[in-house]
């Protein structure tokens, strides 16, 4: 619950707050780089209450108030100092999407803290961006983005072809 790899963990230290952004350094990419990379996330001025950059600064005033700097250890920690793990983390997001009955607990249970990422390429190609745009966004080198942008229509036409090949099947059983 207290230890970390201080070479991959993200610190406090890893964040730079700049004028409409943060600069977040991942030390150790899911695609690895020389000497780590730098995310930048953007202020949305649109909706301050889902301002990812309100909202990391809010977080940092709590956390500095609870563990003082505490610069040399992870960003996210418990307030008696344990680590917040990504399990947490993904039985917190189910937590929250319980909150939506209208989801069926089969999706619910589907979604993770890796679902952003897909979520991401998804939407992006949706949007129409290019290849390179997507890759670039997702810091994609090869193309496994393909694997998460899935393509929408095609898999409304896949669900209404299935959809009607088992109700003729129903038919036949009746």
């Amino acid at each position: 619950k207290f230890k970390y790899n201080e070479s991959t963990a993200l610190l406090p230290t890893d964040i730079q707050f700049k004028k409409d952004c943060v600069a977040v350094w991942v030390r150790s990419p899911k695609v690895w780089t020389e000497g780590g990379d730098v995310v930048e996330v953007w202020s949305v001025t649109e909706n301050p209450g889902l301002d990812p950059v309100a909202a990391l600064s809010c977080f940092m005033e709590l956390r500095d108030s609870t563990h003082g700097e505490a610069l040399l250890a992870p960003l996210f920690l418990h307030e008696d100092g344990s680590l917040y793990h990504n399990t947490e983390l993904n039985k917190d997001l189910r937590t929250l999407l319980d909150q939506f009955p209208s989801l069926s607990s089969s999706t619910r249970e589907c979604w993770s803290a890796h679902s952003f990422r897909a979520g991401l390429a998804t939407l992006l190609s949706s949007l129409g961006f290019s290849e390179e745009q997507i890759k670039s966004w997702g810091r994609w080198r090869s193309n496994a983005y393909r694997a998460y942008a899935q393509d929408q229509a095609r898999r409304r036409k896949t669900r209404m072809e299935l959809s009607s090949v088992f109700g003729k099947m129903l038919q036949t059983l009746k």
